[in-house]
């Protein structure tokens, strides 16, 4: 069997963290605008405020 190029895991890592952190920030946003004083957040939006960087 033939030795597999380093290059595809790395772009399948690569793929995976990127859509890691966007499933993140689209959450974050997501719960970002449906923040008010009265409403608690659900514990993934909770996280997933405290993980983004961007909020």
């Amino acid at each position: 069997m033939r030795e597999l190029p380093l290059v595809f895991p790395l772009a399948l890592i690569a793929i995976v963290v990127t859509l890691a952190f966007y499933s993140v920030y689209a959450v974050a946003d997501t719960a970002e605008k449906y923040r008010t004083e009265e409403r608690n957040l659900e514990w993934h939006q909770d996280t997933a405020l405290l993980i983004c960087p961007f909020h």
